[in-house]
């Protein structure tokens, strides 16, 4: 059950802080995601052209992006750079970038932070048995304690 703090804890419910798991996890789950297929393009292309920094989870895009060789006009490797999927590449790795930054920071908030709620009190114990209906008869019975 929900609290408001200052208000009384009703008979048979204790106060329990739990973290913000909604927060924390679909913030891991946008780090994991871009990092995963980020180190799977990276080594499927032998991690070149600085692609190996692409291992490092939030920073790996950033550093990538900054330690990358551009593709110049006067360089002899003109010939062998396509500035077109230069460009996209450097694009996703600005997207890329962007949301593991932003997965780390749900992550580190959703870890972070607490919400208080009422529990019950004592167990809620629910029991599923075999037994018989009738006189040919099988089934299950529930039992619990509340």
């Amino acid at each position: 059950m929900p609290y408001t703090e200052g208000e009384p804890v009703p008979p048979g419910y204790m106060l329990e802080s739990k973290t913000k798991k909604g927060l924390w996890l679909s913030g891991m789950l946008m780090v994991a995601i871009p990092y995963a297929l980020g180190v799977s393009f990276a080594s499927l292309g032998d991690f070149d052209n600085q692609s190996g920094w692409l291992v490092l989870p939030v920073a790996g895009p950033w550093v990538t992006l900054a330690a990358r060789n551009n593709c110049e006009r006067n360089s002899n490797s003109f010939d062998s750079c396509n500035e077109g999927s230069e460009r996209l590449l450097r694009l996703w790795l600005v997207i890329d970038g962007l949301v593991q930054t932003a997965g780390a920071v749900m992550f580190v908030a959703g870890v972070s932070s607490t919400k208080t709620e009422l529990v019950r009190v004592g167990s809620l114990e629910l029991k599923l048995v075999p037994g018989t209906i009738g006189k040919n008869g099988y089934g299950a019975y529930a039992l619990g304690t509340f």
